[in-house]
């Protein structure tokens, strides 16, 4: 039996609000230590919704949330719903802060001992972001590479605006267990350039990336 999780984040006039169903392992489980409940800031009844994200049983261990808003994230919340035989789910902070406009939330499994056992999962980056994000930023680029295409990939925006590129965040769609992604600044620097280039790769190294993915860049208004 796997458990079920709910990830709740209140945000200043927002919620962010998940539900994680970790993967299991093989073998004689171990006592779960990670409390049914997780939290990250000050929860207030002035605060609403403003993210809701499900994520299913059995998807793939670590697992990572990326939201973007125009108010500061006040609050996150990992609840579980339905604890299982591998308890509950372990949750950090990876990208962004509370009471910043954008955060990343990273779910891993919470039993990771086992006694004669082989763990199933495997731990890729998942959101690769360079810069930090504002709410007076604007999107002004966004591309969908797609599975299957070779590895790597390289994304050149040059702003015809003439503004810098302020914050980049790569991210994956997660469907595949093993299909990660890392990510570099290959010309240009982030905060300064009107132009920048982006190598992403994926991870394991293959010759071909196992996910879609998107690239976004924002820059000065």
């Amino acid at each position: 039996m796997h458990p079920t999780f709910r990830l709740t984040t209140l945000c200043l006039s927002a919620i962010l609000c998940s539900v994680c169903w970790p993967q299991g392992t093989m073998g004689t489980l171990q006592t779960n230590t990670i409390p049914a409940v997780k939290e990250f800031g000050v929860a207030d009844t002035k605060l609403v919704l403003c993210f809701d994200k499900t994520v299913f049983g059995l998807s793939r261990s670590s697992a990572s949330l990326a939201h973007i808003s125009a108010k500061n994230i006040n609050y996150v919340k990992v609840e579980t719903l339905k604890p299982g035989l591998n308890g509950g789910v372990n949750a950090e902070i990876t990208g962004g802060a509370i009471k910043k406009p954008n955060i990343v939330i990273t779910l891993t499994e919470a039993v990771l001992h086992t006694t004669g056992a082989t763990v199933l999962f495997t731990n890729q980056e998942l959101v690769v972001q360079f810069g930090t994000y504002d709410a007076k930023f604007q999107e002004c680029f966004y591309q969908k590479l797609y599975s299957g295409m070779i590895s790597p990939q390289s994304v050149t925006f040059n702003n015809p605006a003439g503004k810098a590129i302020k914050y980049v965040i790569v991210e994956t769609d997660q469907n595949i267990e093993i299909g990660g992604i890392s990510a570099s600044i290959h010309s240009g620097t982030v905060g300064d350039s009107k132009a920048l280039t982006v190598q992403v790769n994926a991870t394991p190294n293959t010759i071909r990336f196992f996910n879609n993915f998107t690239v976004r860049m924002f820059c000065e208004k």
